[in-house]
C-alpha cells in the first residue's frame, strides 16, 4: 500500500490548521496514510453530491442539482489526482489550466473574421466545455454593440372542455412580475439572480439562425395571403426588411427547442380549478427578440417598457408533447429512397408575429372564448402607447 504521496529527499514541515491537525489525527487512529483518507473522503464527498443532485432533480431544483452533479465529478476526478505523484498533479493542473485558458482565447478571437484556427479549436474541441460553462458568449460582449436578449414565450393548449371551450396555458421564461421582480412561471418570486441569469441564458441556445432561403419570396406569398384571411400583418417593410422577418433556426437550435417543449408540456399544468390534470394537445415555442432601446427613440419619449415596440416573438412551431411538429406545422417523412422529406404546412413558420397579436395566434381565436392567462400577459401593455 501507498504509505505517503511525497516524493522522498524532500524535507517537509508539518502543516497547521484545523483540517490537517483532523486528518493527523485520523491517520494516527485509523492506520491509513494522509494520502487515501483524503482518496476516501472525496469518494464519499463525490456519493453525497450524487444523492443530493437526485434529490434536488425530484423537486425540479435543476441549477442547484447541476450544481451539485458537477460537484460530484470535480470530486471524483480531484480523487484520482490525489493518488499521483507531486509531479503528476502539477503536470494535471497546469495542463487543466492551460486547456481552459486556451477555451477562453477561442470565445474571444472566434467571431468573424476569425483565424482558420481558432474556428476549428472553437467547433471541434472547446464549443461544448465553453457551452456548459457558458463563457462563450459573455466573451463576446467585448465587442461594441451587443445583441438584443432572447426570451422564450411557450403557448401550451390542452383538451377543451366538453361545451366547446379551449384551454391554455402561456409560459413565459423568464418572467418578471408588475413590478420587475423575476419570478417562476406559477408566479412565486426567484429569489436567486443566478437562476434568473441562466434561465435568460436557456433562450440563447434557440437563436443560431440559418442562412436565407431561396425560396424567401414564395414564403412571404404565403404569409402575406394567412395575413389577408386572420388579419396578422408582418412589420413594415421600410421599418423591417422582410428577409429580418423571417429566421429558421438551424438544425442543432431545433433539437434544444424540442427538448424545451417536452419539459413544457411535462411540467406545467393548467392553472384552472379542477383542471390540473388535462392532457397536453399541442405547444406553440416563440423564441422572442427584446430590442434594445435606441438613444433617439429614447429621446422621443419611448416607454422602456413597451412590449408593443420592443418584443419581437419569432414562431418556431407547433409540436405535440413529445416535441415533435404537429402534421399542421410540418408533415415529416421518408421517400422511396430513405431520404427525409419535409413540407412547412404552416404559413406562420419561422416569421415574426407582431407582439400586439401573439396572443391571438398562439390560441388561434378569440380570448375571451377561452380559458387562459392570455389576457394577464396581454394587459401590461393594455395602457401603453406605441410612439414613433
Amino acid at each position: 500500500m501507498i504509505d505517503d504521496n511525497r516524493d522522498a529527499g524532500v524535507e517537509t514541515t508539518q502543516p497547521t490548521g484545523i483540517w490537517p491537525t483532523f486528518v493527523n489525527h485520523l491517520s494516527a487512529r485509523t492506520g491509513l496514510s494522509q494520502c487515501w483518507l483524503q482518496f476516501i473522503m472525496l469518494l464519499l464527498g463525490s456519493l453525497t453530491a450524487y444523492l443530493a443532485s437526485e434529490g434536488l432533480h425530484r423537486v425540479s431544483w435543476d441549477s442547484a442539482a447541476l450544481l451539485f452533479r458537477v460537484g460530484m465529478v470535480l470530486s471524483a476526478i480531484g480523487a484520482v489526482i490525489l493518488l499521483l505523484p507531486s509531479v503528476g498533479r502539477r503536470i494535471v493542473v497546469s495542463l487543466v489550466i492551460l486547456f481552459h485558458l486556451g477555451g477562453i482565447l477561442t470565445a474571444v478571437t472566434s467571431v468573424n473574421p476569425s483565424p482558420w484556427l481558432s474556428t476549428q479549436l472553437w467547433t471541434t474541441v472547446y464549443r461544448p466545455y465553453l457551452y456548459f460553462l457558458w463563457l462563450n458568449n459573455a466573451y463576446h460582449f467585448y465587442s461594441p454593440q451587443p445583441g438584443p436578449a432572447n426570451l422564450m414565450f411557450f403557448c401550451i393548449e390542452y383538451k377543451s372542455d366538453p361545451d366547446g371551450t379551449k384551454n391554455f396555458r402561456w409560459v413565459l421564461v423568464p418572467d418578471l412580475d408588475g413590478e420587475g421582480r423575476p419570478v417562476n412561471p406559477d408566479g412565486s418570486p426567484v429569489f436567486s439572480g443566478t437562476e434568473y441569469t441562466r434561465r435568460l441564458s436557456l433562450a440563447e441556445y434557440t437563436g443560431s439562425s440559418g442562412i436565407v432561403p431561396w425560396n424567401l419570396y414564395q414564403l412571404l406569398d404565403q404569409r402575406l395571403r394567412a395575413a389577408q384571411v386572420d388579419g396578422i400583418l408582418p412589420f413594415d417593410p421600410r421599418k423591417v426588411p422582410y428577409d429580418k422577418q423571417y429566421r429558421e433556426p438551424d438544425a442543432r437550435s431545433k433539437r434544444w427547442i424540442q427538448a424545451y417543449v417536452r419539459h413544457v408540456a411535462a411540467t406545467y399544468k393548467h392553472q384552472g380549478k379542477g383542471k390540473e390534470n388535462l392532457p397536453v394537445k399541442s405547444v406553440k415555442f416563440y423564441r422572442v427578440l427584446h430590442q434594445i432601446l435606441e438613444p433617439d427613440q429614447l429621446n422621443a419619449g419611448v416607454d422602456p417598457d413597451n412590449r408593443s415596440l420592443l418584443y419581437w416573438p419569432f414562431f418556431y412551431g407547433k409540436f405535440d408533447k413529445d416535441g415533435n411538429f404537429t402534421e399542421d406545422c410540418v408533415k415529416i417523412w421518408i421517400d422511396s429512397a430513405g431520404r427525409f422529406q419535409s413540407e412547412l404546412r404552416d404559413p406562420y413558420l419561422y416569421w415574426l408575429i407582431p407582439y400586439d397579436d401573439l396572443a391571438r395566434h398562439g390560441q388561434g381565436g378569440d380570448l375571451e372564448k377561452a380559458d387562459s392567462n392570455a389576457l394577464r400577459v396581454e394587459e401590461n401593455d393594455a395602457d401603453k402607447e406605441v410612439k414613433p
